[in-house]
């Protein structure tokens, strides 16, 4: 008897062990994975919304589910301002993105009574330069990435990043994020204690 509760003592210890120990492991390896996916044992980052070194080609934007607009808060009211996308893709280049543009009309924006040309330039690009993971910011719950872009409005020109989720599958991929940029340097005056930001919700598919 002294024995067999000897025997199962060393099981529920080891099981214990196990159990404390595994958890860390995973987050160490969905981590490592997304840095170094060709290390990885996992089918290439898959189980973390991550993509491969060898994942390549264009990705078409998905109109109907992706948006673009304009929020605006001030101390009296809270507005929106839609802005409707003609066009986009992304380039995925052995794992990373190293282009792509998305389109978008500023017809709406003509209402906000700010500086915006929507006569001279009606349109806004947002070109996409790369995709970056924040590891220190993220888990295998959330993964954080910062996404560069150079934005092109009322006929200026500017770098514009932002944080934002990023989700991959051989389907396609997504990114959603907000940016708060000086808009100044697009020519657009905000008046002091408002603000506008740029909520961006993209959808590609292959």
């Amino acid at each position: 008897m002294k024995k067999l509760l000897v025997v199962i003592g060393i099981v529920a210890a080891v099981l214990i062990v196990y159990f404390l120990l595994t958890p860390g492991n995973r987050v160490n390896d969905a981590l490592n994975s997304l840095v170094n996916p060709e290390t990885s044992d996992n089918d290439a980052g898959r189980s973390t919304g991550a993509p491969s070194a060898t994942d390549s080609g264009t990705y078409t934007l998905d109109k109907k589910a992706s948006s673009v607009s304009m929020s605006y808060a001030s101390k009296k009211k809270t507005e929106s301002w839609g802005m409707s996308i003609q066009s986009g893709e992304i380039i995925m280049n052995s794992g990373n993105v190293s282009g792509g543009t998305v389109l978008a009309s500023m017809s709406e924006l003509k209402r906000t009574g700010l500086s915006f040309d929507t006569i001279g330039y009606p349109n806004a690009n947002l070109d996409l330069k790369a995709v970056v993971f924040d590891q220190l910011k993220s888990s295998t719950d959330r993964l954080v990435f910062r996404v560069d872009t150079e934005l092109t409005m009322n006929g200026k020109t500017n770098p514009l990043s932002f944080v934002s989720t990023y989700e991959y599958s051989t389907e396609g991929m997504s990114m959603v994020g907000t940016a708060s940029p000086d808009w100044k340097l697009w020519g657009v005056e905000i008046p002091a204690g408002e603000s506008m930001s740029l909520n961006i919700s993209l959808n590609f598919v292959k």
